[in-house]
């Protein structure tokens, strides 16, 4: 019993490591979602320095 114990304690464990690596992959998903954002604003800045 106690080795079973033991072993969902280290399930248990496992998985909330996956769901921190989860909510990791969430925010580089965020992330990744506003670099087209700030490439944009790059090329807006690119195109007002060409009229300056």
């Amino acid at each position: 019993m106690e080795r079973f114990l033991l072993i969902t304690a280290k399930i248990e464990r496992f998985l909330l490591i996956t769901a921190k690596i989860e909510r990791f992959f969430l925010i580089t998903a965020k992330i990744e979602r506003f670099l087209p954002i700030t490439a944009k604003i790059e090329r807006f800045l690119l195109l007002t320095a060409k009229i300056e």
